[in-house]
């Protein structure tokens, strides 16, 4: 009697124990899968650098341009730097940023600079008088200040960490044709907004 109740306990144990095993098993499969999904995926940007395209899913394709994603994605931003007020550095740095990434998701280098031209013209047509104002006054020191990104960038990242923008410019800057898309850009900017 005694040695039946052993085999059973020794069953009942063997039993408890592959459920243990067959259990640990699975949840260590079900890791190495997840962990071998994980290093499988890159990064969108990452994958985007290694093609030489930066992309954001909303960009529109050569051609594709608007005068309202030319207001939204160039005016807008450069419409929220105010010189001369506090954080005013920063307001600059956000606008540059999002400017240059504009611009590089764009491939502005791909369009055609008179046509370019006239679409800023009609984005511009569509702020108010007061806003035609300001740009053509801060224009001049914010297309400067992106030059000087362009020219200096790793050295100044700072304060695009500070203005919480660095992510949306290194982007940028990984482009290859950056300083191409933003040249047609400032082309054009200035053509809409002439001074003097």
């Amino acid at each position: 009697m005694k040695e039946k109740n052993k085999k059973a306990e020794t069953g009942v144990h063997s039993s408890g124990k592959k459920s243990l095993i067959i259990a640990l098993i699975v949840i260590a499969a079900l890791l190495v899968a997840g962990i071998l999904l994980y290093f499988s995926r890159k990064p969108a940007g990452e994958a985007a650098s290694q093609t030489g395209a930066l992309q954001s899913p909303d960009a529109p394709a050569p051609g594709q341009l608007s005068a309202e994603l030319l207001r939204d994605g160039v005016l807008s931003p450069a419409l929220a730097y105010h010189p001369g007020t506090a954080g005013s550095s920063l307001t600059s740095a956000a606008a540059a940023a999002a400017m240059l990434r504009f611009a590089s998701d764009s491939r502005m280098h791909l369009e055609d600079q008179d046509t370019l031209n006239r679409l800023m013209a009609d984005a511009a047509a569509l702020l108010t008088a007061e806003e035609q104002a300001q740009l053509r006054e801060t224009l001049p020191n914010l297309i400067a200040f992106t030059e000087d990104t362009l020219a200096v960038y790793p050295e100044n990242r700072g304060v695009f960490e500070d203005a919480g923008c660095a992510g949306t410019l290194d982007a940028a800057m990984k482009a290859e044709s950056v300083k191409e898309d933003w040249a047609v850009v400032r082309a054009a900017l200035e053509a809409a907004f002439p001074q003097g």
